[in-house]
């Protein structure tokens, strides 16, 4: 699983494509027809903010969502201090290994580990 994952992405940045939203919630199972679950074939889906590398990023609307700025790299929670890059999906790609390592939630493990205090923002982790 954690390598078709990784081999999605990769396929992604190899056509200088960068998927700006890689996470656990973006990865389905399919159902085969006696609707046992396909956990050999997962699929990256949540294409809807992916872009050309070349291609400029939209800066406009900044999401604070929580949950999704765990697998945000640092630059990119809260307005964005850099342009997308690759390492940024790639950051998020470690973070989705880690869960199917574990297997656990990323915010299950930062629930666990590292909870906020009151004086860390909510939503941006320090990982």
């Amino acid at each position: 699983m954690a390598k078709t994952v990784a081999k999605s992405s990769w396929h992604l940045h190899t056509v200088s494509w960068i998927h700006k939203g890689v996470r656990s919630k973006n990865i389905v199972f399919l159902t085969k027809l006696d609707t046992t679950v396909d956990f050999d074939t997962p699929h990256l889906i949540g294409l809807e903010y992916s872009r050309h590398n070349d291609d400029a990023t939209s800066y406009a609307a900044v999401d604070e969502d929580p949950e999704k700025n765990l697998y945000r790299h640092l630059e990119w929670q809260g307005p964005p201090s850099t342009r997308f890059k690759k390492s940024h999906d790639l950051y998020s790609l470690g973070l989705v290994l880690l869960e199917i390592g574990v297997w656990k939630t990323l915010g299950n493990i930062v629930q666990t580990h590292m909870p906020l205090t009151d004086d860390t923002p909510e939503g941006r982790m320090i990982l």
